[in-house]
């Protein structure tokens, strides 16, 4: 991951470029690679590298012929190359091989349109000089991270982090009454907004262009209904076939891919495509030797004994997890009830020591309705509404233990 951060003056008068460097700095964790910064009193662009493309040429920002257009950008353009081929083919002259400086040609052709060409897992911002236009963009699914701000006299800021932000000082760091309640009931704060009240978070699949009209927000994408399936076997098919490729993109890189192996479905296989596809490669699990019933180890190394992986293990026991606390605490800039986070946090630094990119999957149980409460909707969309009657008014005096599966199960069925 990168991180990208910048500063835009609207009407507020010309900018402290060492605001922008205070901001990049608060972000170095995520770019051990370089940093690179541009100013130009009215806006500023900084960037924090972790080079995984054109190691020695892509350092950021990037910018077209003229220096009128520059892009920072955290991610990775899946389709750079056969966009790169069509923009030379209409003139355009590249001074790197990153796949970031296609941004700067698609957006001199399309406009701020041009994200919606792009394939991969992004957030950029692009600084438009001569329309004093910038543009800040999400990839589809939200994968990579960014926030924005608008506070008095220091302009409008973006960053990859809410820590950065409150680097520049643009938040008054005044908690939002409503995120609150929404943390409290969901165990995360949802939606584009942020534990800070003047603190928001541009969402999956959607841009923001800010010129002197004003501010604009509008989706680039939305998820359209997919056609009905014709036969399990081709819907299996199909999703083979999109998985395939979609690991396949995930793997362009000039530097060792590895794999996060939990031994569950997504885990397991994107692993397996991954090492049909790049061959051999390194993967890293998690145990939990002193809680067997969350130990998941023997389903890990079934899967990297089947595809040949370099496999690494990292024994996690309560006092480790106890101490990996608060360094995990220091990445979160938001309250967050999950406790995977810990075991992650741990997972991520033991794998950085052996390789700079990891592939890992994610939404399987949503995605193949893994979850026991999935099977319950199922059931009870055949299930006679009496009998849902029935088992809601069984569900309200259900004792609140997860001792007995029956009583669960009522309890689940009942909430339907």
């Amino acid at each position: 991951m990168c991180g990208i951060a910048g500063l835009i003056s609207v009407g507020t008068g010309p900018l402290d470029p060492g605001l922008v460097r205070r901001m990049t700095a608060a972000l170095a964790h995520r770019g051990p690679d370089g940093e690179g910064w541009w100013a130009d009193g009215e806006a500023a662009l900084g960037h924090r590298r972790l080079a995984i493309i054109d190691l020695e040429g892509g350092a950021q920002p990037l910018e077209n012929e003229t220096g009128s257009v520059r892009v920072v950008c955290n991610g990775e353009i899946y389709n750079y190359r056969e966009l790169r081929v069509a923009l030379e083919a209409r003139g355009h002259r590249f001074r790197t091989a990153s796949d970031c400086e296609t941004i700067v040609h698609l957006y001199e052709e399309h406009g701020p349109d041009a994200v919606a060409r792009l394939n991969g897992m992004f957030a950029l911002a692009i600084w438009d000089r001569t329309l004093e236009r910038l543009v800040l963009a999400r990839d589809r699914l939200g994968i990579k991270p960014l926030f924005y701000s608008s506070v008095g006299p220091r302009g409008f800021g973006f960053a990859s982090e809410i820590k950065a932000l409150l680097a520049a000082r643009m938040s008054r760091r005044e908690v939002d009454p409503d995120a609150l309640l929404h943390y409290l009931s969901c165990g995360y704060v949802p939606g584009t907004d942020t534990i800070y009240r003047d603190v928001h978070r541009l969402a999956p699949g959607e841009l923001l262009v800010l010129d002197p009209r004003g501010l604009r927000r509008r989706p680039y994408w939305t998820l359209e209904p997919g056609a009905p399936l014709r036969s399990r076997t081709a819907a299996a098919e199909e999703l083979r076939a999109l998985l395939t490729a979609a690991v396949r993109e995930h793997l362009v890189s000039d530097v060792p891919v590895g794999v996060f192996l939990s031994g569950g479905i997504d885990s397991s296989v994107v692993s397996t495509l991954a090492a049909a596809s790049a061959g051999p490669l390194s993967t890293f699990s998690v145990t939990f030797p002193e809680d067997p019933i969350f130990d998941e180890a023997r389903f890990s190394r079934q899967v990297a004994r089947r595809i040949g992986s370099l496999h690494t293990e990292i024994p996690l026991t309560r006092a480790q997890i106890l101490s990996a606390v608060p360094p995990a605490l220091d990445h979160l800039d938001e309250p967050f009830a999950d406790p995977s986070l810990v075991p992650s946090f741990e997972i991520a630094r033991e794998a950085r020591r052996h390789v700079k990119v990891v592939l890992s999957g994610d939404g399987a149980d949503e995605l193949f309705a893994g979850y026991a409460k999935h099977l319950g909707e199922a059931y009870a969309a055949w299930a006679p509404r009496p009998l849902v009657w029935l088992l809601g008014q069984a569900a309200s005096v259900a004792p609140a233990g997860r001792g007995n599966r029956l009583e669960e199960t009522v309890r689940r069925l009942g909430r339907l």
